[in-house]
């Protein structure tokens, strides 16, 4: 293990065996909460060709029509056999209504039970393409991937008295 840690209200050190963080109970019934999903923060960006949609509108290629396309295929990723789950939360596009979107973005969250699945997800923004070849591929930004928790459910029980 090592030295002690002062981690601020108290001390961490060689003879911790696990220490329990103040983070809402999992479930209604307010049960102690003894491991927690990786996660993932993504965005996505995704260039296209900006035009005007009155007056040139075949000269374009939306980014906003190609990021709606990918979409679907982004949240196909999810897993819920594996406790796996993808969400688009967030989608903009940088341009004004009569104009053929030059560019889009989207933010993603994920939610990882398995380890392994972090590296299939980090993997997978590479392999996406939008249909019109005019669309730049999706350019992933930096992210944040966090592998979980393992539980700890002996300790768990121990503290939880069960």
């Amino acid at each position: 293990m090592g030295e002690a840690q002062d981690v601020g209200e108290g001390v961490v050190g060689e003879a911790t065996v696990a220490t329990l963080v103040c983070e809402a109970a999992a479930g209604p019934d307010g049960a102690l909460k003894t491991a927690r999903k990786g996660g993932g923060i993504f965005e996505l960006t995704v260039d296209g060709v900006e035009s005007h949609a009155g007056l040139d509108p075949e000269r374009g290629a939306s980014a906003v029509h190609a990021l709606a396309e990918l979409v679907t295929r982004i949240v196909a990723l999810g897993s819920p056999e594996l406790g796996t789950t993808v969400n688009v939360g967030e989608i903009s596009g940088v341009t004004a209504r009569n104009v053929v979107a030059g560019q889009a973005r989207c933010g993603i969250d994920v939610r990882i039970a398995v380890p392994a699945e972090a590296d299939r997800i980090d993997a997978a923004p590479a392999a996406l393409r939008p249909s019109d070849p005019r669309v730049a591929r999706p350019r992933p930004l930096p992210h944040r991937t966090d592998r979980g928790t393992a539980g700890s459910g002996d300790i768990g029980k121990h503290v939880a008295g069960t």
